[in-house]
């Protein structure tokens, strides 16, 4: 239906989750406990590569403007790269939560980049 927008909350996306929410919410960052998440830095990314995953769907999502940018500046298949970063996050939360991962699709090299013609 054109106009209508549905929302989802996080009960109904995460049937079993107990997270107090509106404590969440209330929380200043200042109280959050990072100890176990601390930051990353160059040594950890030194050893990262892109996985690029085969067969996609087309969905119309929106980014930020840095965040495309960012992406775009690496070269050709920024769309793609945007996509092996998302499907590692999403690994890791289904190791962190013991969920089996989702199905994994052929992956292939990421190809050279193109010269451009001037």
């Amino acid at each position: 239906m054109k106009g209508k927008r549905t929302f989802y909350g996080e009960q109904d996306l995460l049937a079993e989750d107990r997270t107090d929410w509106k404590l969440v919410r209330k929380m200043k960052d200042k109280d959050i406990d990072y100890s176990d998440d601390p930051a990353t830095d160059e040594a950890f990314w030194a050893d990262a590569e892109w996985i690029i995953p085969g067969r996609k769907i087309a969905l119309g999502v929106r980014f930020d403007k840095a965040v495309v940018s960012w992406f775009k500046s690496l070269g050709p298949g920024y769309q793609t790269k945007m996509n092996a970063v998302l499907r590692q996050y999403m690994e890791h939360q289904l190791m962190k939560t013991s969920k089996p991962p989702a199905p994994k699709t052929p992956a292939r090299k990421s190809p050279a980049p193109k010269k451009r013609k001037k």
